[in-house]
């Protein structure tokens, strides 16, 4: 652990009890890491893995539920985004050359809350890109874990067969020939929040939207704008190797999330995730948008309801 606290700073306001600090992976790369303790006994412990573009201070209201429930809570940005290290002079640029390299942060985070929380029963929990770094990290280290909670993952994007084949022939020309930082079409410096609610593919809870929104207004170092032609061909190919893995390979539960509206992830690639894996559990959340737990209460009533009940029967109270 490094002591750093300007970059450890967590801002807003933050749940009760929270720690920052900055830790180190096997390969060097500083990485921001939080952690909170569970409100009265604790049932367990929960280590969120959240999307691109995503930081700490962006889960602060699942953090603090979860804590309500019982649960020691972590949380850190993946290398490249929040207040990570980033990885090229471009901080704006969603960029990173192997998905992974996301597993060697989630080794560091998730030893470095094991060593706080010790031998506690421990779930997972990834939203999008975070969702599909949780589902290769469950293929690694499921023997050591619970249970995985899989918000949206980010198991296929969500496009016809042409432009996803388009997409990934680009990816892979441009980054090849060197142009790996460079923006795909259509993106720039720019974050979703900066590009306004009215187009927003996230949620279509405004007053969550905003908080999002002001939080990168007053503080720009956590802003991360559109993806690259090397984050790309690097998604296409963890996405394959992931859709890859044999049927049944999973050996612990899980609970996979869908949502109807969501126009960033395969709804497909999901739904065929859990059809392949009995232990997976399957809930399709009507009228949300991509990012279920930004949604409106309504959505996220029903989403909890899923959530609270399947760590019931993962870890009995």
């Amino acid at each position: 652990m490094t002591a750093h606290p300007a970059l450890a700073d967590l801002y807003g306001d933050p749940p009760a009890g929270g720690r920052s600090m900055v830790i180190e992976t096997s390969d060097g790369i500083g990485l921001r890491f939080a952690h909170w303790p569970a409100k009265g006994e604790a049932r367990g412990a929960v280590l969120l893995a959240q999307g691109r573009t995503e930081y700490i201070e962006k889960a602060y209201e699942w953090i603090g539920a979860l804590q309500a429930r019982g649960f020691h809570v972590a949380a850190f940005d993946f290398r490249g985004q929040g207040l990570s290290q980033r990885l090229i002079p471009n901080r704006r640029a969603g960029y990173v050359q192997d998905f992974g390299l996301f597993q060697n942060d989630y080794d560091a985070a998730y030893q470095q809350f094991r060593d706080i929380v010790g031998e506690i029963p421990m779930v997972v929990l990834g939203h999008s890109m975070g969702g599909l770094a949780t589902t290769r990290f469950v293929s690694r280290r499921q023997s050591e874990l619970v249970g995985a909670i899989l918000s949206p993952p980010m198991l296929g994007l969500a496009l016809s067969p042409f432009w996803s084949w388009t997409a990934w022939i680009v990816s892979n020309v441009f980054t090849g020939l060197g142009f790996g930082a460079r923006y795909v079409q259509g993106c720039d410096d720019r974050s979703g929040p900066e590009r306004g609610f009215e187009d927003n593919v996230l949620t279509h809870d405004p007053v969550r939207f905003a908080r999002h929104e002001k939080m990168l207004m007053d503080h720009p170092n956590l802003t991360l704008g559109g993806t690259t032609h090397a984050w790309l061909r690097a998604a296409y190919r963890e996405m394959g190797s992931v859709a890859s893995l044999p049927n049944e390979w999973l050996k612990i539960p899980a609970l996979v999330a869908s949502a109807e509206e969501d126009t960033v992830v395969s709804k497909e690639a999901i739904r065929a995730f859990a059809d392949a894996n009995s232990k997976a559990e399957y809930i399709h959340l009507a009228g949300s948008r991509h990012e279920p737990l930004m949604e409106v209460d309504a959505v996220q009533d029903v989403f909890w309801a899923g959530i609270d009940g399947f760590l019931d029967r993962t870890l009995p109270r």
